[in-house]
């Protein structure tokens, strides 16, 4: 009889061990508390949960990407890159030193041609714009707009989506097709993301320090986006966030989970298939589509002084 009773005792044991065992992979497995986007849809974060859920074991390098005007703070009635250069450029006006003069004319310069620009010319202007500084010197350009008018303007539903993503150990990175340097401190500041982590449209720097009037490549816009991504990051990311037909191609090369504020819903493109933003993005089951509000909050804003059209 005695062995019997030992079988049992260690059978049971043996039951035990495993029970406690199981449940405590199953408490690791979900004790990363996910916080609710209180303003996004039970079915949104129902899928955020799950993304990270499933994403949990992976041992290679997790990457998120975003957009960032549109995407992580507004861009009504105009974007931060905008405001910032446009209103330091304006602050040469009247000064009597060559570089001041050089500099303001160049200014009105973009002023009078801005409306037949191609995108290549764009940033052309915003180079010249910004040569001879600091790489600094433009960064305190982007944080003291941020400062003066912009930290209202920051999407607090992404900023949570952001904690959850850090939680689960991804790497946060910004890919913006606006200028790299006037974002760097600002992302650092409303989300937390690392400055070498903002990827934007660069500016070559000199081997004296100072930014040159030339912008390296590729440019990070629409399909150069994924390039930067390919050069910059090198890690297919797993998800990607965009608010824009700019950021399809990056959307397009997320691995797994896409998320899209305001899409539009008006305008129909043949890259699309002849279907609006938000259709197009509606027939993707990996996308998430939400609402960020996103207005024209009053401010007297210099971009409105040059008659730049709005967002």
């Amino acid at each position: 009889m005695m062995p019997q009773y030992t079988d049992k005792v260690l059978t049971i044991a043996l039951l035990v061990t495993f029970f406690l065992v199981t449940s405590c992979r199953t408490v690791n497995q979900t004790s990363i508390p996910y916080q609710q986007i209180t303003g996004w849809s039970r079915h949104s974060n129902a899928q955020v949960a799950h993304f990270l859920q499933t994403t949990d074991t992976m041992k290679s390098r997790k990457v998120a990407v975003f957009d960032c005007d549109g995407t992580l703070i507004g861009q009504r009635p105009y974007y931060l890159n905008d405001e910032a250069l446009f209103s330091y450029m304006a602050a040469y006006r009247g000064k009597t030193d060559d570089f001041s003069k050089q500099k303001y004319a160049l200014f009105e310069k973009f002023c009078s041609e801005k409306e037949t620009l191609t995108d290549d010319e764009y940033y052309q202007y915003y180079a010249r714009m910004l040569s001879g500084m600091t790489r600094e010197e433009a960064r305190q350009i982007g944080i003291r707009t941020y400062n003066r008018c912009y930290t209202s303007k920051v999407f607090t539903d992404m900023q949570t989506l952001i904690t959850n993503l850090k939680r689960h150990n991804f790497e946060i990175w910004v890919v913006t097709g606006s200028l790299e340097l006037l974002y760097q401190q600002v992302c650092a500041k409303a989300f937390g993301i690392p400055e070498d982590h903002i990827i934007g449209i660069r500016i070559k720097e000199g081997a004296d320090g100072k930014l040159m009037d030339e912008c390296e490549r590729p440019l990070s816009l629409e399909a150069g986006k994924v390039n930067a991504i390919k050069k910059y990051i090198g890690v297919r990311p797993l998800l990607a966030a965009g608010n824009s037909r700019g950021d399809l191609e990056m959307m397009q090369y997320a691995q797994s989970l896409k998320i899209i504020l305001n899409p539009n819903d008006t305008r129909a493109l043949d890259v699309l298939g002849g279907k609006t933003l938000k259709k197009y993005w509606q027939a993707d089951p990996n996308c998430i589509i939400e609402q960020a509000l996103d207005i024209d909050d009053g401010y007297p804003y210099f971009c409105h002084t040059i008659n730049l059209p709005q967002n």
